[in-house]
């Protein structure tokens, strides 16, 4: 969620007790914003406020969906008027809200943009000889089925979506557990070894790689 707003903040708390993971974002120059610009973000729904401090909402999505970010963008106006929605929907933006309004139906755009990205990215990804199908959640390595932890399979996903680029640790660790979980523990290391373990045997290209003090990428 990108903004300044303090009104707008105090969605976090109601995002939470709905088992979203936020991430809050006061400044354009910001570390998180870098994040949201980098080619393999990971959160599912990106949140832009008008009242957004050093750029607005509608050149802050414009500038993403230049970049190749292809995450549902929802945008919060101050107005209600169809100019604003308009520029807002030509600028990338999947729907404009505007303030105030009511957190059920907030959410519910939220939902609403979210089923539909999850619908277009749903399908069979495919890496080397190893397939995950979004629909069924059921890996493959060849001809041989993956049994995998909730965790695990969202680690696989997540590679697999972005394949042969490098998804930074901490943002694998946000998307995983949220931003307010500490990510200098070793958990996320223990779920990678697992992973790794399962999906290459003995003579198979363990395909999930480590680029130390950065990340992981798989291909």
């Amino acid at each position: 969620m990108l903004d300044d707003d303090v009104a707008t903040r105090r969605l976090d708390d109601q995002l939470r007790r709905e088992r979203f993971a936020v991430d809050i974002v006061n400044s354009v120059n910001s570390e998180a914003v870098g994040r949201t610009k980098s080619r393999a973000p990971v959160c599912d729904v990106i949140v832009l406020d008008s009242a957004f401090r050093g750029q607005d909402a509608i050149s802050i999505c414009r500038d993403l969906r230049r970049r190749g970010i292809a995450t549902p963008i929802v945008t919060l106006a101050a107005t209600d008027s169809p100019e604003q929605r308009t520029a807002a929907l030509t600028a990338g933006a999947d729907d404009c809200l505007t303030k105030p309004f009511a957190f059920p139906e907030f959410l519910a755009r939220i939902h609403a943009v979210s089923r539909r990205a999850g619908a277009a990215r749903a399908g069979v990804l495919r890496v080397a000889d190893l397939t995950l199908d979004a629909r069924s959640r059921r890996a493959i390595r060849g001809r041989r089925i993956l049994t995998l932890t909730r965790t695990e399979y969202a680690i696989l996903e997540i590679l697999m979506r972005h394949p042969g680029e490098l998804v930074a640790r901490g943002a694998l660790h946000r998307a995983l557990w949220g931003p307010r979980t500490r990510s200098i523990s070793n958990r996320l290391d223990v779920h990678i070894a697992n992973l790794r373990r399962k999906i290459a045997r003995a003579g198979e290209s363990p395909l999930i790689r480590t680029i130390w003090g950065c990340g992981f990428l798989i291909g």
